[in-house]
């Protein structure tokens, strides 16, 4: 936060920025990095434990693709699960996507 010129008062204040809209948008790319190298585990783990990594994955990737689209407005526009997300994350999950 220090580099790219925000403080935790800007947080507070809910200060939405080309700064803060930089910041926020490299961190859910680096967010989905993160999730994007775990996938072949996943796919390898057999049984249950793969299945439940691979919903953690698949849920992680729809809260990121609600993030992208907020573009940092988070105050105003939390991302949160509907129904239609959680079958999308189901059937990514079972068939390993």
């Amino acid at each position: 936060m220090q580099a790219a010129g925000i403080t935790e008062q800007d947080l507070r204040q809910q200060r939405l920025d080309p700064a803060w809209e930089a910041f926020f948008m490299h961190n859910v790319h680096r967010a989905g990095q993160l999730l994007h190298s775990g996938r072949p585990l996943g796919r390898t783990l057999p049984g249950r434990i793969g299945f439940e990594l691979r919903m953690m994955i698949a849920g992680g990737e729809r809260i990121l693709h609600k993030l992208k689209h907020s573009r940092g407005d988070i105050y105003h526009h939390r991302p949160t699960l509907k129904a239609h997300d959680w079958l999308i994350i189901l059937l990514k999950a079972l068939f390993k996507q």
